[in-house]
């Protein structure tokens, strides 16, 4: 059976955490994955968290193996990185994105610059910062 995430389809539920040869959790060996992956792109933890609209202890959780990514997060995790969802969450299957969609997504390209500054001031925003911008932009709307 496959189950899909955003754009992505992978073999079995997500997050798992489950035992493996040796005692190791699944979770435990995705905490590898994505501080490679993040470290690949010389990001520190504080940049991931920015990237993904997440504190930065978040980040901190996931690559401890405290805390697994919530499937909502593992789609736009693996763009950001450039990685597949099912690597990042299995280790199987082909690791970088090859697709153009994938190219595309993780350099952010597709975006217009000022998307990409309204982003950018979003996410350095504090949570009731952010809720009150968004209450002004939707009243605009309105």
């Amino acid at each position: 059976m496959n189950y899909s995430y955003g754009l992505f389809y992978i073999q079995q539920p997500l997050p798992f955490v489950g035992y493996i040869a040796g005692g190791n959790t699944i979770r435990a060996i995705m905490e590898k994955r994505i501080k490679k992956a993040r470290t690949e792109k010389g990001w520190s933890q504080a940049e991931l968290a920015r990237r993904m609209f997440i504190s930065q202890p978040s980040v901190a959780d996931w690559e401890s193996g405290r805390k697994a990514p919530h499937t909502k997060n593992l789609s736009r995790l693996a763009m950001l990185l450039g990685v597949s969802v099912e690597w990042l969450a299995t280790g199987r299957g082909e690791k970088h994105l090859s697709t153009a969609y994938g190219a595309q997504e993780a350099s952010a390209d597709w975006m217009l610059p000022d998307e990409r500054r309204l982003l950018d001031f979003f996410g350095n925003l504090k949570p009731h910062q952010r809720s009150t911008l968004l209450g002004f932009l939707e009243s605009l709307g309105a």
